[in-house]
């Protein structure tokens, strides 16, 4: 079969304005089916669909997004229970540190008045040999003074053969000294 082709170049003036007539008609004819389309139901469903579905990926973009921000916030939730679990350890060991230092208060006290005894009884201490050094001296100047003879006892400790009651006070005093001794 052999094909019509019909050049523009040989369509007289009526020819073409036939077929600018059918073309115009045709091209109505399309428009109004394209109208009739438009305005059929399923044609306005699909439209409708078409918008909703553009909303709801919208809407999924924005879950997404929110999605994201509450995994961050969570993840930030759980490093900040653990500092703040790390900071109650903390503050545990600072409060029995502290009781622990409360509990050694008194005994800290104790100790320091237990040291200032402890001087105050050594002072006595020397304050007492000093006395002793000095009684022992006047003594012994006190007998080389007095002419009373010395006899030693069965201990070899020198003893007064002085009559306790003729004595003064002073002697019988050094004598019950030197007795303790």
């Amino acid at each position: 079969m052999a094909k019509r082709t019909i050049s523009l170049t040989r369509l007289t003036p009526v020819q073409l304005q036939q077929r600018l007539i059918y073309t115009q008609s045709e091209l109505a004819k399309y428009k109004q089916q394209v109208e009739r389309y438009q305005n059929d139901y399923y044609y306005g469903l699909i439209d409708e669909l078409q918008q909703k579905n553009e909303q709801l990926i919208q809407q999924n973009e924005e879950l997404n997004k929110q999605v994201t921000l509450l995994k961050e916030e969570r993840s930030l939730r759980e490093k900040l229970q653990q500092e703040n679990d790390k900071l109650m350890t903390e503050r545990q060991k600072l409060e029995q540190q502290l009781t622990d230092h409360d509990s050694l208060q008194p005994l800290q006290e104790k100790k320091q008045q237990l040291e200032t005894e402890i001087a105050e009884a050594s002072q006595q201490l020397a304050d007492l040999k000093k006395e002793r050094e000095r009684l022992t001296s006047e003594e012994e100047n006190t007998v080389e003074e007095s002419d009373i003879p010395v006899e030693t006892n069965a201990d070899s400790s020198p003893a007064l053969s002085v009559n306790q009651e003729e004595s003064s006070w002073f002697v019988r005093n050094l004598s019950e000294k030197k007795k303790k001794r």
